[in-house]
């Protein structure tokens, strides 16, 4: 007896053996928690490629240590993903080749999948007609089903404060809320307007057991039918919905009612948007009221419609939101991001990140009083002094401190004096590149050619009587970071400020008139033999740090001119220089 419940349990736990490794594999239960935030956190968010981008890396992870049920489910999304989200069908059904290919018996997410993803699966997994004609079969199925059938989803149908089928005045827009159950982690509503042949996606907010959202004016412009579709998901799954993509539910948007316009439960209904009226395109003082469609070209004085916004250019889908932060530069308003007219928008998140730039500045220093600044001991004691005859090649004190006379404006031993007060000294052309890393923030800094330097001979000691030290540092390295006051990719003057370092030298250059070599002066303090005219330098630098600021002024789209000035405090020989400078930058 027992020897013969032996022979017939074998077979049974041998195939229970060999499937183990296919059940559960080591990496599944880590697979299928990232394939559930892709879909009911970045898909329902509307985030495709963060979705998509995040499956096909659990693909990668898996590698072979997932179960081909598992890799079967993650393609099914990827195709998912790409078919309904981004209307891309050919790698859905890429997608979906490659998840038959791991699992056969994969099934679709049908509270997803539109009719025209839907046939795409059915091809590849079923043997269904090919596209075009799986699109009129699904459309021949939709017509001849009855009034009211939905495809079968999880969950069950949503308790809403607007019923499918109830009459909105248009130019309304239409807040729903609807209740959900118990661990509801995202809820999504897509709508169709009429004429539109594609859903556009709401995320809907969940606070205190209610998820919900309004439907933008944009929608209601026109009578007609507004198909919608609402989706509630959980850790586990769909936890309820309203409709179905294949078959949605619907409003009938009219020009008059008997019924009291939408509104949340407890509050009153928002007020009725304005009527767009067209504008001729050209027309002095005429803005185009109605904006741009997608794809239309755009400017800043021709603007694109409402719930779209420009980008480089051209009218682009703007991105869908909760709170103002998830738009960037934009406001959150009725869940779409309200770019404004941000026409130098390069991103979704409406401002261009790469900034360049090419820049002339002036130094300006601010020189001290000195007197015998020309004077042997005056050098060895202020090293960042240095004289020159008006060659600008010989340097005064060579051998020959004592024989220099003295200035014609000083009572004292007059070696050369110098009044205090601004003036020019060296010049930079410079380039720079800076890199957004939000709406207001930048990182980068400026890199150039200083030139208009003193001579090589520059620095003296009190015991060689002749010049000796470097050659003017004509380099300028500058990082810095700075803050915009109003967001790239806004119109209007962009003040901002800046704080900053590097390395740089910095000469000043001034006259002192002199008496004549071998010249003696009287009590008058006249010059017996005459004057003459000599150079004095100051050598600031090699490095600084800088805090300054400027305005920045757009042209067009992409250009704009800026006016800067740095403040720097030049070290180890100290000094204030003011760095006022003039330039052009482009937006990448």
């Amino acid at each position: 007896m027992t020897s013969r419940l032996i022979l017939r349990l074998a077979p049974v736990l041998l195939l229970s053996t060999l499937a183990l490794p296919v059940a559960a594999a080591p990496k599944d239960a880590a697979a299928t928690t990232k394939i559930d935030e892709a879909i009911n956190v970045h898909y329902l968010a509307t985030d495709f490629t963060k979705a998509e981008g995040q499956l096909l890396g659990v693909i990668k992870a898996c590698g072979k240590d997932c179960s081909p049920n598992v890799l079967g489910r993650a393609w099914m999304y990827v195709g998912l993903v790409r078919g309904s989200g981004k209307q891309d069908l050919a790698g859905a059904r890429e997608a979906f080749t490659k998840a038959k290919d791991a699992d056969p018996s994969t099934q679709i997410d049908t509270a997803l999948a539109t009719p025209e993803v839907q046939s795409e699966f059915d091809v590849i997994f079923g043997g269904a007609a090919p596209s075009g004609k799986g699109k009129a079969a699904a459309a021949a199925a939709a017509a001849a089903a009855p009034a009211g059938a939905e495809t079968p989803a999880a969950g069950g149908v949503l308790d809403c404060s607007i019923d499918p089928g109830s009459e909105v005045e248009f130019r309304r827009p239409i807040p729903i809320s609807c209740a959900v159950p118990e661990g509801a982690k995202k809820a999504v509503l897509a709508y169709k307007e009429f004429g539109s042949s594609q859903f556009v996606n709401l995320p809907m907010a969940i606070t205190d057991g209610n998820a919900r959202v309004a439907i933008p004016c944009s929608a209601t412009k026109l009578a007609g039918g507004l198909a919608y579709v609402i989706v509630v998901k959980g850790a586990g799954g769909t936890l309820g919905t309203v409709g179905t993509l294949e078959q949605p539910a619907s409003l009938s948007i009219v020009q008059t009612t008997i019924q009291a316009p939408p509104a949340y439960p407890g509050e009153a209904p928002p007020a009725r948007c304005a009527e767009e009226v067209e504008c001729p395109p050209g027309m002095p003082g005429c803005a185009r009221t109605g904006g741009g469609s997608w794809g239309d070209a755009c400017t800043p004085a021709e603007t694109c419609k409402k719930g779209l916004y420009c980008s480089s250019g051209t009218c682009e889908n703007a991105p869908t939101c909760e709170v103002d932060s998830d738009c960037g530069s934009g406001r959150c308003s009725e869940g779409i991001c309200d770019m404004g007219e941000s026409a130098a928008a390069g991103s979704a998140g409406g401002f261009r990140k790469i900034w360049v730039g090419a820049h002339f500045g002036a130094d300006i220093y601010f020189y001290g009083s000195g007197e015998n600044v020309c004077s042997k001991e005056s050098v060895a004691q202020n090293r960042a002094y240095a004289c020159y005859e008006a060659d600008n090649k010989t340097p005064l004190i060579n051998g020959h401190a004592e024989s220099l006379g003295f200035p014609e404006t000083t009572f004292k031993d007059g070696k050369g004096t110098i009044k205090g007060g601004p003036k020019f000294a060296s010049m930079r052309a410079l380039l720079s590149l800076d890199y957004a890393i939000s709406p207001n923030l930048m990182v980068g800094g400026r890199v150039g050619f200083a030139f208009n330097g003193g001579p090589k001979s520059f620095t003296y000691t009190a015991f060689d009587n002749g010049a000796q030290g470097k050659a003017f540092l004509p380099i300028h390295i500058e990082p810095r970071l700075t803050y915009h006051f109003v967001s790239l990719g806004k119109p209007g003057i962009h003040p901002y400020i800046h704080a900053g370092g590097g390395l740089a030298q910095i000469d000043g250059k001034m006259s002192v008139s002199i008496c004549n070599n071998g010249a003696t002066a009287d009590l008058t303090n006249n010059c017996q033999a005459g004057t003459r005219s000599v150079y004095v330098y100051k050598r600031l630098g090699q490095g600084f740090v800088t805090l300054g600021g400027g305005v920045m002024y757009p042209i067009g789209t992409r250009f704009g001119a800026v006016a800067n000035i740095n403040l720097m405090y030049m070290l180890p020989d100290s000094g204030l220089v003011i760095e006022p400078s003039l330039g052009a930058v482009i937006a990448f």
